[in-house]
């Protein structure tokens, strides 16, 4: 693995990197596309051609093959070959042709039943967690992750998964790298202990976990500052080694809200030097087209139809080609659906290669974080960024 940036910005941590893996690469900031059971029947929505004729977003380049675990999955991997296999062969089928591809397998913090008893959790020991790690590597898994609980804790079974990992790779024909994947925890000194402990053996590719929420802002705090540290990444002056790359797994798209706009969240973490970003790989409830947000990277807002009626817009996108938003939401509730999936990849391309444009701005003004300034929907969530970059960058 090789990871080199390419520019930096002067007033934030953000920066444009080149990841390399197995003779494959991507370019970042990005938003890697995710395949799992929720997207199962729109694998490759970045391939599909645009309404009009021309030619759709770029082929994806980082992509997540992911599976929330099930209990049952949970309980019996390691155990039963015919489960482990199985899933094995769920996660290969997700993987992507020419990808850098991430197989995800998410353990859920608890299970419950449909009426929210909690059920106990199969424990995680070395044989599950050793199983976890080998799924990855069978599926084809181009890096691979310690298989960690949400809302972990307990460092002593941190440093198990890792030691499963480790040994699992260091056994395996393609030795893959490590991600320093920490998982969603309010434990910020474990948090510490973690990114130490993933730079103390070498590890330069990090993974945050959102859990589905807009922003955690207390965790990326912990997981940026301990990684410049441990780097000693001292601002723009860096030694051969000291460069990272980081990504941020389950983050929402949108601020969560029941207003008709609300923030987009997941491309304003670009600030504290995150460079992609994906979605949720689960998800459920009724399809109401009401509900379903179009979104607007001019001014990084996410409408309900509500919101938009009466509005003469035009969608900005390649994909859209200028056709009217209303249109959009023209027709039965999954093309709506599939037609705002298409827009939202289009549209967020777009977006970061106009963030890596900002990015190599000469002039001051024309910089990246003047270009933040621009996103009004989402101002008070960027300048709340903006003030934790500072305070990160003034401790280093």
């Amino acid at each position: 693995m090789e990871i080199e940036w390419l520019l930096e910005d002067s007033d934030s941590l953000a920066h444009a990197s080149k990841l390399r893996v197995d003779g494959k690469s991507a370019l970042a900031p990005l938003k890697a596309e995710v395949v799992s059971p929720l997207h199962a029947t729109t694998r490759g929505e970045r391939t599909l051609i645009s309404r009009k004729g021309k030619p759709g977003p770029s082929k994806p380049t980082l992509a997540i093959a992911g599976e929330p675990l099930a209990r049952p999955t949970l309980e019996t991997v390691g155990y039963s070959k015919a489960s482990t296999d199985e899933l094995i062969r769920r996660l290969g089928s997700r993987r992507m042709d020419d990808c850098i591809n991430l197989v995800y397998t998410r353990i859920p913090g608890r299970f419950t039943t449909s009426e929210g008893v909690p059920l106990p959790m199969p424990p995680l020991d070395d044989i599950r967690a050793s199983a976890l790690v080998d799924v990855q590597i069978e599926a084809g898994a181009s890096l691979v992750i310690p298989p960690l609980p949400t809302g972990l804790s307990n460092e002593a079974l941190f440093r198990r998964c890792l030691e499963r990992t480790r040994v699992a790779v260091q056994t395996s024909s393609g030795k893959q790298d490590i991600i320093g994947y920490i998982p969603t925890t309010d434990n910020l000194e474990l948090v510490r202990d973690m990114v130490t402990t993933y730079a103390k053996i070498g590890v330069r590719f990090f993974g945050v976990d959102f859990s589905g929420a807009s922003n955690q802002p207390a965790l990326m705090r912990s997981v940026v500052r301990s990684i410049r540290e441990r780097l000693n990444l001292k601002r723009r002056s860096r030694a051969q080694g000291e460069t990272y790359y980081l990504h941020v797994f389950n983050a929402a798209t949108s601020k969560k809200s029941s207003k008709d706009v609300t923030p987009l969240s997941d491309i304003i973490t670009h600030p504290y030097g995150v460079d992609s970003t994906s979605g949720q790989m689960w998800g459920a409830g009724t399809l109401d087209p009401e509900k379903l947000r179009y979104y607007r990277v001019a001014d990084y807002g996410a409408y309900r139809r509500g919101a938009l009626k009466g509005e003469p817009l035009s969608c900005e996108c390649a994909t859209c080609d200028g056709s009217s938003v209303s249109d959009i939401y023209k027709g039965a509730p999954h093309s709506i659906q599939e037609r705002l999936r298409v827009h939202r990849v289009s549209a967020y391309s777009e977006e970061c290669a106009r963030i890596t444009e900002s990015l190599s701005a000469s002039k001051k003004d024309d910089g990246y974080v003047p270009y933040l300034s621009r996103k009004k929907t989402a101002a008070s969530d960027i300048t709340r960024i903006l003030t934790d970059v500072r305070e990160i960058r003034a401790a280093l």
